[in-house]
């Protein structure tokens, strides 16, 4: 038994509410809001425009293309690849094996777990949080602000340029070079080596392990600061 609302084609062994132009093959369970076109084999719910192959199991709300193998819920326009199972409600797309939340424009390249609050570009391999527009290269897990190098594991909450190798924690603008372990709560800019806290504007040469609260650094100091202080070599 079916139930026609508007324009709709449907093969055999349907069990499906149409409420929108359908074209449904053999064997689906559907229930279909607006323009469909469904594969054989498939439980969905539709609410918008829909083009799903077979096997899937999704529910969608927007414009969704789909490959096989998705258990996919899509809220806004997305482009899925094989084998993703993810939740998506903004425009994404997404590359074969990722596991991901997508709530802003997300382009995803294959292998990744990731939660994005933004617009990130995120290449293979990475477990990242991301609640603005970040650049990720392989390896990274990291939760990122702006752009990130190779093999970060850092926490950002400012704009931070981060090379590979860091383990940092970013409160304002920081560029930061390789190996460094530093948590930075204003402007820092750090060579490496160095494993530093920093509570102003601190430019920072390789070598050094100081607290500082005030400003310029030379190499191979120990030293707490809690002003502006220049250290000559």
């Amino acid at each position: 038994m079916y139930t026609y609302r508007y324009t709709g084609y449907i093969n055999t062994g349907d069990n499906t509410t149409y409420h929108g132009a359908s074209i449904i093959h053999p064997g689906d369970n559907n229930t279909h809001n607006g323009t469909s076109i469904i594969h054989h084999g498939d439980n969905n719910t539709h609410h918008g425009i829909s083009i799903i192959h077979p096997g899937d199991n999704n529910t969608h709300h927007g414009t969704s293309i789909i490959h096989p193998g998705d258990n996919n819920t899509h809220h806004g326009t997305s482009i899925i690849h094989p084998g993703d199972n993810n939740t998506h409600h903004g425009t994404s797309i997404i590359h074969p094996g990722d596991n991901n939340t997508h709530h802003g424009t997300s382009s995803i390249q294959p292998g990744g777990n990731n939660t994005r609050h933004g617009t990130s570009l995120i290449t293979p391999d990475d477990n990242n949080t991301n609640h603005g527009s970040s650049i990720i290269q392989p390896g990274n897990n990291n939760k990122h602000v702006i752009t990130i190098q190779t093999i970060d594991n850092n926490t950002r909450h400012g704009i931070s340029i981060i090379h590979d190798d860091d383990n940092n924690t970013h409160n304002g603008t920081s560029n930061i070079h390789p190996g460094d372990n530093t948590t930075h709560l204003t402007t820092s800019i750090l060579h490496s080596g160095d494993n530093n806290t920093h509570y102003e504007t601190s430019i920072i040469h390789p070598g050094v392990n100081t607290t500082r609260h005030g400003n310029h650094i030379h190499i191979c100091d120990n030293n707490t600061r809690h002003g502006t202080s220049f250290i000559p070599r």
